[in-house]
């Protein structure tokens, strides 16, 4: 059932909105109560209401509003070690890991109206937090120094301005990309 809901995101009609099916909905409340209700509701209403803004616009309105939801471990969530949530699952749960919300950014990006050209899901190693983490990069241009959107801040960074993050692989609905050097140092 939730993957129906999920595919629902991939293929949009945005000349009518964005909804989430009533059918849907009800069954979101008896199962996880009116609080995933009201924000699934809230993530329409994003949606909606900001999908002509720039694309700058709408990193900065997408980083704030998923930021906001509570940082878990799989193993804490989902009783599992390795678990990539949706992002229905992770508005009913109000909280998820890394993956979850780049996953739950780079629909909601995609569905209004942002390019997945500009858009990659990064996997990398984090120094800081010494583990993998996963972040949304953001290319203005093919080749720019892309625009990072982490869960842990909502400060939206350059590439560049990340050194504890090295890069492993990144990847969007079309395309696969590893890592490459540059200098002694490896680059999204």
């Amino acid at each position: 059932y939730v993957l129906m809901l999920f595919i629902s995101l991939l293929i949009p009609n945005l000349s009518y909105g964005f909804a989430m099916p009533e059918a849907a909905l009800i069954k979101i409340k008896q199962q996880h109560g009116i609080q995933a209700v009201s924000n699934i509701k809230a993530w329409e209403t994003l949606i909606n209401k900001h999908r002509h803004e720039s694309d700058l616009k709408k990193l900065r309105l997408v980083t704030d509003f998923f930021n906001k939801y509570k940082p878990i471990s799989d193993q804490k969530l989902w009783n599992k070690t390795n678990y990539w949530a949706t992002p229905v699952e992770l508005l009913e749960r109000g909280a998820g890991d890394c993956e979850d919300y780049v996953i739950a950014k780079y629909f909601t990006l995609k569905t209004m109206g942002v390019s997945i050209d500009k858009l990659r899901l990064v996997y990398a190693t984090s120094h800081k937090l010494k583990q993998p983490h996963m972040v949304l990069a953001y290319y203005e241009t093919p080749g720019s120094d892309p625009f990072i959107l982490d869960n842990l801040t909502n400060w939206i960074s350059y590439g560049s301005e990340r050194p504890d993050l090295i890069p492993i692989y990144t990847f969007n609905g079309e395309n696969v990309w590893f890592s490459l050097k540059k200098k002694g140092k490896k680059v999204v």
